[in-house]
């Protein structure tokens, strides 16, 4: 291909990307430490800033966020654990960052639940890969990290960015063949 032909199809994905992104409102659960780890903290809110700058309708949530819980009560009474699954069932991406023992408690619990499992992108350290057996990794979706990596979050944050950009691509892809059948 020359340099003219991979100009063309760059244009034509964004263009394709553009109609996605004013199509579709992505809802988008965000797993990770909590405000209480102020540098894992910081990671989660770093990524989804990259979440948010790629998609500005993007909905991102924290399922601890108190209007998140008061929003998912009426449905669950008050059991937090309902709520997380709840909240995850009906999201249309989860990232979790695999990087404070209640994430991988989240993991754990709710990635046996196949509505949560396949649209669940785990991002964790190189030094859990041998964590994660071979059946988990054949079953969900996990990048591991190099620690230097994980220090600033940039290539978690590019990484979550694409995987938005690829859903919303996805959607697109998938209404037009709804509409043609």
């Amino acid at each position: 291909m020359t340099k003219r032909d991979v100009k063309v199809w760059e244009e034509k994905f964004e263009e394709m990307l553009e109609t996605a992104k004013a199509r579709f409102e992505p809802l988008i659960v965000l797993w990770g430490p909590a405000k209480g780890d102020e540098a894992g903290f910081w990671k989660r809110e770093k990524v989804a800033g990259a979440i948010r700058q790629e998609s500005q309708r993007a909905a991102v949530i924290y399922p601890e966020d108190r209007k998140m819980i008061v929003a998912t009560a009426q449905f669950v009474d008050d059991d937090l654990d309902k709520q997380e699954v709840l909240q995850a069932a009906a999201a249309d991406l989860v990232f979790a960052l695999d990087i404070s023992p209640g994430v991988a408690q989240e993991i754990a619990r709710y990635s046996l639940n196949t509505k949560i499992a396949r649209h669940l992108i785990i991002i964790a350290p190189e030094s859990k890969r041998h964590g994660y057996s071979a059946i988990v990794n054949r079953t969900l979706k996990v990048k591991f990290l190099r620690d230097p990596d994980l220090k600033t979050c940039d290539v978690a944050s590019e990484f979550c960015r694409i995987k938005v950009r690829s859903w919303f691509l996805k959607k697109l892809l998938e209404e037009d063949l709804a509409l043609a059948s």
